[in-house]
C-alpha cells in the first residue's frame, strides 16, 4: 500500500487532471486527450528516473522510453508528439547549475506543444505562458532548500522565502482558466479543485 501510494503521489493527480482540463479545452478527441495523457506519464517517469529523489520509489528503467513510445503513437501527431519528447527530456536537467532558470519555460513549451494542431498563436501563448509562470511558482516550495545546494531558481534568485501553498494555489487558477475558456459546467471545476486539493499532498518532497 505505501509502494502504491508513492507511485500515487509520483503521478501528481492533481496536475494530471489540470492537462486533461487543458487538452480538453483546446478541442483534443478522445484518442488524442489519451495519447496526451501517456506522454504525460512517460514524462513523469523520465523526470523521476532521472532525479531519483529521496523517499520515492525508483522507476523501472523501461517506464520511460515504453509510456513515451506508446504516447507518440496513441496521440498521432509526430511533430508536435516529439518537440513534446524533447523538452520533456531538456526539463530533467534542471537540477544542473543555471540550468533551473530555463527550465520553467521548457515546462511551457512542452505543454504548448500538446495542443500546437489545435490552438492558434494567442491559445499556445496562454496556455504556455500559464504554465512557465506555474512552474517557477512551483520552485519557490522549495527555495531554501535549493539554495543551500546552490541551485539557481527563480526563487532563489530573487531571494523569495518558501511558499508552501503558492504552486497549489496556482494549479487550481490554471484550472479554472481552462474551464472558462471551454465554458465547461462549475460543478466539474469544483470537482476538480476537490481532487486537486486532495492529492497535492501525495507526492514525497
Amino acid at each position: 500500500m505505501t509502494k502504491f501510494r508513492n507511485y500515487l503521489g509520483q503521478l501528481r493527480l492533481y496536475s494530471l487532471v489540470d492537462l486533461i482540463l487543458m487538452v480538453m479545452a483546446y478541442g483534443l478527441n478522445v484518442r488524442e486527450m489519451l495519447g496526451a495523457t501517456v506522454l504525460w506519464v512517460a514524462f513523469l517517469a523520465t523526470l523521476e528516473d532521472a532525479h531519483r529523489h529521496k523517499g520515492r520509489w525508483e522507476i523501472p528503467d523501461t517506464w520511460p522510453m515504453g509510456f513515451m513510445a506508446g504516447g507518440l503513437l496513441i496521440f498521432g501527431h509526430a511533430a508536435s508528439g516529439y518537440v513534446f519528447a524533447i523538452f520533456s527530456v531538456l526539463y530533467c536537467f534542471k537540477n544542473r547549475p543555471r540550468w533551473a532558470l530555463v527550465s520553467p519555460l521548457f515546462r511551457g513549451l512542452q505543454t504548448a506543444a500538446l495542443i500546437w494542431t489545435h490552438a492558434a498563436w494567442p491559445g499556445l501563448l496562454l496556455a504556455g505562458s500559464l504554465i512557465t509562470v506555474r512552474n517557477v511558482l512551483g520552485d519557490a516550495r522549495d527555495t531554501s532548500k535549493d539554495g543551500a545546494v546552490g541551485m539557481l531558481t527563480w526563487p532563489v534568485l530573487l531571494n523569495w522565502s518558501d511558499h508552501k501553498y503558492l504552486h497549489l494555489i496556482a494549479v487550481m487558477t490554471t484550472s479554472g482558466i481552462w474551464c472558462a475558456i471551454a465554458n465547461f459546467s462549475p460543478i466539474l471545476l469544483a470537482g476538480v479543485w476537490i481532487l486537486q486539493l486532495a492529492t497535492y499532498w501525495l507526492t514525497p518532497r
